[in-house]
């Protein structure tokens, strides 16, 4: 009769969790990668070539994390992970992308109010990716500052600026550029924004005078 060494339950949870931990470090790994490629809008593709060998890398990556889900439904590293690579499925025009990606992230925020990053990745997705959606991303953002206290996050206030600007609020945005280029002066960016937001808010003052 053959005999069987059964391993120790302690080393099976070990091996388990070992097994886990690769895969999740993986994924982490090819969202880091697609990051470079589709983690804003426009994504950095240029050809059809291109296209479809980030499709494949999107495609690899979400199996995987949806396997992870399967296996571990309780860990909601793994619902964000899903919701922000599907949010940069959206930059590439993945269809249904955005709405998959959001329902993730309102599945996250009830589960897990608290969370910093799940807030503002939520906010991130709403306010590129369409203006009817900034009043709702600024509450996000606002909701995330709060969350971390005293200290100002830059991904939140950066997402409030955009926010104010796609809901029209130019005065108010504009106090917002200076607040980014008060605390973050090396952003070139900040500058850049704070004068096309002075411009637009000359063209509306001056359309208000000649009515």
């Amino acid at each position: 009769m053959p005999i069987f060494l059964l391993a120790p339950p302690a080393m099976i949870i070990h091996q388990e969790k070992t097994g886990i931990d690769e895969k999740a470090k993986s994924v982490v790994r090819q969202i880091e990668d697609l990051e470079k490629v589709i983690g804003a809008y426009p994504p950095n593709i240029n050809s059809k070539e291109e296209h479809e060998a980030i499709k494949a890398k999107y495609d690899k990556a979400l199996k995987d994390v949806n396997e992870l889900m399967q296996s571990h439904p309780k860990e909601l590293r793994f619902l964000f992970q899903r919701a922000y690579l599907q949010s940069m499925g959206h930059n590439m025009n993945e269809v249904g992308a955005f709405e998959r990606s959001a329902k993730d992230f309102e599945e996250l925020l009830q589960k897990n109010p608290k969370s910093v990053s799940g807030h503002i990745e939520f906010g991130m997705l709403l306010v590129n990716a369409d203006p009817k959606f900034a009043q709702k991303a600024e509450t996000l953002f606002r909701r995330a500052q709060q969350l971390a206290g005293n200290k100002l996050i830059e991904d939140a206030q950066r997402g409030i600026f955009f926010a104010l600007y796609y809901q029209a609020k130019m005065k108010a945005a504009l106090v917002q550029a200076d607040l980014l280029i008060q605390n973050w002066p090396g952003v070139e960016q900040y500058a850049k924004l704070r004068q096309i937001t002075s411009d637009a808010l000359a063209r509306a003052e001056k359309n208000e005078e000649g009515k």
